[in-house]
């Protein structure tokens, strides 16, 4: 059915991943300080970067690239459904080792067994990014001006082991240091949308949804 304004109800808007995103959204635990990094580029231009499946080895040579299948092509899976999206990439074994590794000392709370990277887009300015089944990061986009956006996201860690000093110290390290991956690939991100900007100012005039940008 629809919404009393005559729009699509909240579950019709989020299929067919609606479930899944509840799920994942059990994972929210353990908030770390938000994160909101500017952009000199339309909102649009973010949400293709993030749509681009085949970045990585390009943008991100030597920080997502080295963390996924060495043939990420053939172990790289995505679906569409209208306007929303969910890509996965298998991670590389020294990855997932390492996730394994953090798993045995924080037991971590795990929404799906999964050596995963996945990455659900939903329609205009949202994606939920997990890792191996545990890690929850949240992004936003949001429109700043026709030539300027903030990109907002906030790392969950959840764990069940927080009760000694010891656990807490190793928990905060590990999500200062997730932190600081994300923030670092970002930062690759930025000159490639903000050149994309430069080469069309026109972006801006295109058909928008959030807004008049």
């Amino acid at each position: 059915g629809e919404d009393g304004n005559g729009g699509p109800t909240l579950a019709d808007h989020l299929a067919p991943y609606g479930e899944r995103l509840a799920m994942m959204s059990a994972n929210c635990l353990n908030p770390q300080p938000p994160v909101g990094i500017a952009f000199q580029a339309n909102w649009k231009t973010l949400v293709e970067n993030t749509m681009d499946d085949f970045h990585g080895s390009t943008v991100h040579p030597d920080t997502i690239h080295p963390a996924v299948h060495p043939d990420w092509q053939s172990h790289l899976v995505t679906e569409r459904h209208g306007a929303n999206s969910d890509s996965r990439w298998l991670l590389a074994d020294g990855t997932a080792g390492w996730w394994a590794k953090l798993d045995a000392k924080l037991r971590m709370r795990r929404f799906a067994d999964e050596p995963f990277y996945r990455h659900t887009f939903i329609f205009p300015n949202f994606y939920l990014a997990t890792f191996y089944g545990a890690t929850v990061i949240p992004h936003r986009v949001d429109p700043v001006a026709p030539n300027a956006s903030v990109l907002r996201w906030q790392l969950f860690l959840p764990t069940t082991r927080l009760e000694t000093a010891r656990e807490q110290a190793f928990h905060r390290s590990t999500a200062a240091y997730l932190i600081e991956s994300a923030s670092t690939v970002i930062a690759e991100d930025c000159p490639v949308c903000e050149a994309v900007q430069q080469g069309r100012p026109g972006i801006a005039d295109l058909p928008g949804f959030t807004g008049i940008y």
